[in-house]
């Protein structure tokens, strides 16, 4: 068809080779280092409600960096459960998801258990600003149960611009597991709930700022 049809050819090429450029394919066979990223020098992401599956090289890099979590949600008048944001799984990772009408954040690393925090305040009806703030300490440090660079740090929570709650986490690694909003599709983070915990309220907006 090639040889029958010289000039749709190379119409077919120019085409290929414009929107090529124009999305940085080239070249056709890359080395593994220096492709651009989507997370490449971003420091402010907004995801919205039924979001899933983002994989892990386009997610924020937030191990070893101070960062704010911040949800608009609605809750029904009888109450709300669920994944707001989770990201990583069983093998390393954090959860924040409201389960008895309270917001808890947890986090895991190298399959461990690395922090738990449970909102002090409950989740009003309507429609509710949650964040989470996460501080690291001033070095961090592998824990002996596995290699992956992982960070301590402390963990607070806010309802509508209330404090509800300061914890600490001993470590905040990732496993290769990417990013939900809504749910938590991967393997859980946490063995506190069972996949998918698919939020029964209305998440709006999720915003992740790296500071």
């Amino acid at each position: 068809m090639a040889a029958q049809n010289p000039e749709k050819l190379k119409e077919l090429v120019d085409l290929f080779d414009s929107e090529a450029r124009r999305n940085h394919v080239y070249p056709l066979e890359p080395k593994r280092e220096g492709q651009p990223l989507i997370t490449s020098d971003r420091t402010s992401f907004v995801y919205y409600g039924g979001m899933r599956r983002i994989a892990a090289a386009s997610a924020p890099r937030l191990a070893g960096r101070r960062h704010v979590i911040s949800a608009d949600l609605e809750i029904p008048a009888a109450g709300a459960s669920g994944v707001v944001i989770a990201q990583g799984g069983r093998y390393g990772g954090f959860t924040l998801y409201v389960k008895d009408n309270h917001l808890t954040y947890e986090t895991n690393a190298n399959g461990h258990s690395t922090g738990k925090l449970a909102s002090t305040l409950s989740l009003p009806p309507g429609k509710v600003h949650v964040t989470l703030e996460f501080v690291p300490d001033e070095t961090g440090s592998a824990p002996p149960t596995g290699p992956a660079p992982v960070f301590s740090g402390t963990a607070t929570l806010s309802i509508d611009g209330k404090p509800a709650g300061t914890g600490h986490i001993s470590a905040l690694g990732f496993g290769g597991e990417g990013l939900d909003i809504g749910s938590d599709l991967g393997s859980p983070v946490t063995p506190s709930y069972e996949g998918p915990f698919a939020f029964s309220g209305t998440v709006d907006t999720v915003t992740v700022d790296l500071k």
